[in-house]
């Protein structure tokens, strides 16, 4: 995840020492700027010229001031709390106005740096945001493929057929007829919950594409409460009459049989289905030690072979 972060974090990173740069080129500037207008010092004010027009002499006969001596300023020695003249409270006034510049430099600089610390604490931010993202996604992806692992799965675990002779159907007597069932398996971790079996069958002729069943529980099939991992169950027995057993026998039609089951698994109230759709063909009757048996070709056919 590194490998895809950082490079996308270069450009901002160069824009970030770009815009630093600039500051400080504007910043040192300015700084230099002030520090020349701090060490610039005023000179001196010109000599009074003489006056052509004699000094009054004082008439105890003492020497007469020079008013230039008077306010002479000593530029190394200023006294701001009081200054002595006008062109030392413009210095000091100077002074004052350098000093509060360097302090505001101070602060932009302050600034600067809150900044760029700022932005590269929001990088960071970024990044673990993103680094606490991927760990919730992974996390999520962990728990989905536990549940797909342990969730309970129904599916087909073949048939059983055979001859049904003699025997009596809902008040129809059946000499020689046929009977199929299908299984099923749970092949899942955990139970499956409330089964309802569906099973049905569709004879046509040999060739016939498997027709479209609907996909309702059958009132005549077993209802299973609950089937544990590696539990598996039947459907109920599908009876083929004489007629259709001699159309089946004969090879001149196929037998389509279909089966759905619903049931629940415990970690979703969400309904689930399980079909499965069978063509089966008669190759003929060969005898065994029971008796003749049916010759089958079993194989899914039609697009109801799902699982949800």
């Amino acid at each position: 995840m590194h490998s895809h972060f950082y490079p996308r974090l270069r450009p901002i990173i160069i824009a970030a020492i770009l815009i630093f740069a600039a500051l400080w080129s504007t910043v040192k500037a300015q700084d230099d700027r002030e520090h020349k207008a701090t060490t610039s010092q005023p000179s001196p004010a010109a000599p009074v010229s003489k006056s052509s027009q004699p000094v009054p002499m004082p008439s105890d006969g003492a020497a007469p001031s020079d008013p230039a001596k008077e306010v002479e300023t000593s530029w190394d020695k200023l006294k701001c709390g009081s200054p002595r003249s006008h062109d030392e409270a413009d210095l000091c006034e100077q002074r004052r106005m350098a000093h509060a510049a360097e302090q505001a430099l101070t602060l932009n600089w302050l600034q600067v740096g809150l900044g760029v610390g700022g932005f590269f604490a929001l990088l960071i931010s970024i990044h673990l945001t993103r680094k606490s993202t991927n760990a919730a996604i992974k996390a999520a992806n962990a728990a989905e493929a536990q549940v797909r692992t342990n969730r309970a799965w129904l599916c087909n675990d073949g048939y059983n057929s055979g001859r049904w002779m003699n025997g009596s159907v809902s008040g129809q007597l059946i000499r020689n007829g046929f009977v199929f069932h299908i299984k099923w398996k749970n092949v899942g971790g955990t139970p499956a919950l409330a089964i309802n079996v569906n099973c049905v069958h569709q004879l046509a002729p040999l060739g016939s594409e498997a027709p479209p069943f609907p996909k309702m529980v059958d009132e005549d099939s077993p209802s299973h409460g609950m089937v544990g991992p590696g539990g598996t169950f039947s459907t109920h027995n599908l009876i083929i009459d004489d007629r259709e057993s001699e159309l089946f026998r004969t090879g001149r039609h196929v037998l389509f049989v279909y089966s759905s089951v619903s049931y629940n698994d415990i970690y979703s109230q969400e309904q689930r289905l399980s079909e499965v759709c069978m063509a089966v063909e008669c190759w003929g009757v060969t005898e065994t030690d029971k008796g003749p048996e049916y010759v089958l070709s079993v194989h899914a056919a039609g697009p109801q072979n799902t699982g949800t």
